[in-house]
C-alpha cells in the first residue's frame, strides 16, 4: 500500500512576504543607510583614511591645515596665520632651499624681524623664551617693540632625525598647534624628503606638568623636522643657509642645548647690539642651575667645580677678552644676522659658506676678520642664562672632549688663516693685539 507525501509548501523570502525584515539585515558596509553604532564607526575610520590629491605648487609640496578651534585665540578665527598650520616638505639641501623656490610666512607676510632665535629639539625650557618675548611685547614706550612686537620675533624649532625625536615633544607641539601627525610625506615627486617644515603663530603655552593655558602673546614658530639624524651642524644649515636668507634677521640668537635665558636676557643682548652698531656678537653670562636651594652644589662636588669655573670665566676671562678684540668663547651664541650676509655686496657672506663656519669656535673669528669690516663681539654681563652641567664623571667627560676638540680645531684655523685680520676693517691695535 502507498502511501502519498504532501507537497512541502516554499517558504517566501522576498521583501513583501509579510514577515518583515527577515532574515535580519546586518549593518555593515553592504547596507549604506544602516544608522548602526558599528556602521557609523566604520565610516569614520574610511573618512579618515581617504586618500586626497593636492596639487604642487611650483613643483612643491606646501599644505594649509586648519587647527583645532581651542588653539585659535578669540576673535582671531578669521586670521589665516593663527586658524591654519602652513607645511612644507622640503626635498633639497638647505643651500638650494631658495632656488628650490621654497618660502616661508614671514617672508609672504613682508614682515621685518629684529630676532631670529634658534632652539635644538632637546631643549626643555620653551617657557624662558615665550616669557622673554612676552616682555618685549609689553614694551610699549619702544621704538621697535610694542604691542606688535611679536611680529618681529620668528622662533625655529629644529629636530635633528623623523625616527629621534622625543614623542612628548611632538605632543607639546601638537598643543601648540605647530605639527599634526599623518601629514608628513616620505617623498614629493619622486623626490625623498629631507625635512619637514611646519609654520604656525601659536599663542598656547605647555607647561611641564602638561597645563596647557593661552597667553596674551603669540609667537611665530617654524618647526623643522629633518628626516635624517645629521647632527647639529645641519641644523645649523638649515637655520643659516635654507632660513636666513628668506627671513633676513637683524639679531640671531643660538641657544644651545639646555640654556635657559632668563628674566630679559634677550632683550638684554639685542640692546647691545642697538646701542653699538659695530658689535656683530654678543654673549651673556652662563649660570649653573644649581636646584633649589643649592642642593646641586651642596651634593655634588663635581658641579660645585663648574660651578667655579664658570664664574671665574665671567669675572676675569670674559671682562679681559671683550676689550682688545672681543674673540673669547661664547658658550651662548649670539651673532647679528647682518654679519652672516658677509658685511659688503662683494664678499660671500656665511649664509653661503661651508657647514663648518657654523661653528660658534669659527663662526666669532670670521666675523672679527671680516674683510673691510669693524665688527667686535661684546659681553652683555646683564644677559644671563642658566645651563645644566653633568654631574657624573661619564657625562661630565664627553662634552669637555668635544668642547677641547672644537678649541684645538678654532686655534689651528685662526693660525692658519692669521692673515684676515689684516684685511678686515680693524684699527691698528687691534689687528696688532
Amino acid at each position: 500500500m502507498s502511501q502519498t507525501v504532501p507537497d512541502v509548501p516554499s517558504i517566501p523570502y522576498g521583501v513583501n512576504n509579510g514577515y518583515g525584515n527577515y532574515p535580519p539585515a546586518r549593518p555593515g558596509p553592504h547596507y549604506a543607510q544602516s544608522t548602526g553604532a558599528y556602521s557609523v564607526a566604520r565610516d569614520k575610520v574610511l573618512q579618515g583614511r581617504a586618500v586626497k590629491q593636492v596639487e604642487l605648487f611650483q613643483g612643491n609640496l606646501v599644505l594649509d591645515v586648519p587647527v583645532s578651534s581651542h588653539i585659535i585665540p578669540a576673535g582671531r578665527q578669521d586670521v589665516e596665520e593663527m586658524s591654519e598650520m602652513h607645511y612644507t616638505a622640503a626635498t633639497c639641501d638647505p643651500d638650494d632651499f631658495l632656488k628650490s623656490r621654497y618660502s616661508l610666512r614671514p617672508y609672504l607676510l613682508g614682515r621685518q624681524t629684529e630676532l631670529f632665535i634658534v632652539m635644538t629639539m632637546y631643549n626643555k625650557d620653551e617657557h624662558s623664551v615665550l616669557k622673554n618675548i612676552a616682555h618685549l611685547c609689553g614694551r610699549s614706550k619702544s621704538k621697535t617693540w610694542g604691542s606688535e612686537g611679536w611680529k618681529k620675533v620668528v622662533v625655529c624649532v629644529v629636530s635633528d632625525g623623523h625616527s629621534k625625536i622625543n614623542k612628548r615633544a611632538l605632543q607639546v607641539l601638537s598643543l601648540m598647534g605647530c605639527y599634526q601627525d599623518g601629514i608628513a610625506k616620505d617623498s614629493v615627486a619622486g623626490k625623498d624628503v629631507t625635512a619637514h617644515i611646519f609654520e604656525y603663530t601659536s599663542s598656547v603655552m605647555v607647561t611641564e606638568l602638561g597645563e596647557v593655558s593661552q597667553t596674551g602673546c603669540s609667537i611665530q614658530i617654524i618647526f623643522s623636522l629633518k628626516e635624517q639624524n645629521k647632527k647639529k651642524l645641519n641644523s645649523h644649515r638649515w637655520f643659516f643657509s635654507a632660513f636666513g636668507p628668506l627671513i633676513k634677521p637683524n639679531v640671531c640668537v643660538l641657544l644651545d642645548v639646555g640654556t635657559k635665558p632668563t628674566g630679559t636676557s634677550i632683550h638684554e643682548l639685542w640692546k647691545c647690539f642697538d646701542k653699538h652698531s659695530n658689535v656683530g656678537g654678543a654673549c651673556g653670562e652662563i649660570c649653573v642651575d644649581t636646584g633649589r636651594g643649592c642642593s646641586l652644589l651642596l651634593t655634588r662636588p663635581l658641579a660645585a667645580s663648574q660651578n667655579f669655573e664658570y664664574k671665574m670665566s665671567n669675572i676675569l676671562d670674559k671682562p679681559l677678552e671683550n676689550g682688545p678684540d672681543g674673540k673669547g668663547p661664547l658658550p651662548a651664541s649670539y651673532f647679528k644676522g647682518e654679519t652672516m650676509h658677509g658685511g659688503g655686496p662683494n664678499g660671500a657672506g656665511l649664509f653661503e659658506r661651508n657647514m663648518h663656519l657654523v661653528e660658534d669656535c669659527i663662526l666669532r673669528f670670521e666675523i672679527v676678520t671680516t674683510k673691510q669690516e669693524e665688527w667686535v663681539l661684546k659681553y652683555a654681563k646683564s644677559a644671563k642664562a642658566s645651563t645644566n652641567v653633568p654631574a657624573s664623571v661619564p657625562e661630565f667627560i664627553s662634552p669637555r672632549r668635544r668642547w677641547l676638540n672644537g678649541s684645538l680645531f678654532a686655534s689651528i684655523h685662526s693660525t692658519v688663516f692669521w692673515f684676515k685680520i689684516w684685511t678686515s676693517g680693524q684699527n691698528f691695535f687691534r689687528k696688532s693685539f
